[in-house]
């Protein structure tokens, strides 16, 4: 695994209970915990940041959601190297179900499902390219739902390697139930 340092970024009322939480995991890596803006955007923009006061400054950053709990090595691993060749990279799957656009609560167009993709996290960049995408969405007030998009505004081109159909992220009740079930599927004891 190539990552050196973790700087988890959460809300402020709740970093003691999140520094005492991963001194338990005992890592072997450098973890920092810092408090979070009032959205994701600006928590990611205050981690990086905080990453650019440290020496030496990262060359590559990965973000990931917490709202996304089965991360893989593996996920991590392809991310970086997209990232690595292309300068940015992202994990997505090919959109299954037929997508459609509405207006007023009415079907106006279907898409084509062949060109677009559902993008996950991680993601991974340039530290240089994703601080200086974030600065730019600052300073013009643009806002967006992940750090790809921040990229593409900013001008770059991001990568996609595939993702995980497991790699759900829960945002609505029911996706606890599912996110239960993949957990002790995922992680039963095998014997």
């Amino acid at each position: 695994m190539r990552v050196e340092r973790v700087v988890i970024v959460t809300l402020s009322d709740m970093v003691p209970v999140v520094k005492r939480e991963a001194e338990l995991l005992k890592p072997d890596k450098d973890v920092q915990v810092i408090a979070g803006g009032a959205s994701r955007q600006a928590s990611v923009f205050k981690g990086l940041e905080f990453l650019e006061t440290l020496s030496p400054c990262p060359k590559m950053v990965l973000v990931h959601d917490a709202a996304r709990p089965f991360l893989t090595g593996a996920m991590i691993e392809q991310t970086i190297v997209g990232a690595q060749l292309h300068g940015a990279c992202t994990t997505a799957l090919p959109a299954r179900d037929t997508v459609k656009r509405i207006e007023d609560g009415m079907i106006i167009e279907t898409l084509d499902r062949e060109s677009l993709i559902l993008v996950q996290t991680p993601q991974a960049a340039r530290f240089d390219w994703l601080i200086a995408a974030h600065r730019k969405a600052a300073d013009h007030g643009v806002a967006a739902t992940d750090d790809a998009a921040l990229l593409e505004a900013a001008g770059r081109r991001v990568a996609i390697v595939r993702g995980a159909s497991f790699n759900i992220k829960i945002t609505e009740p029911e996706d606890l139930i599912l996110s239960e079930a993949l957990a002790n599927r995922l992680f039963e004891p095998r014997g």
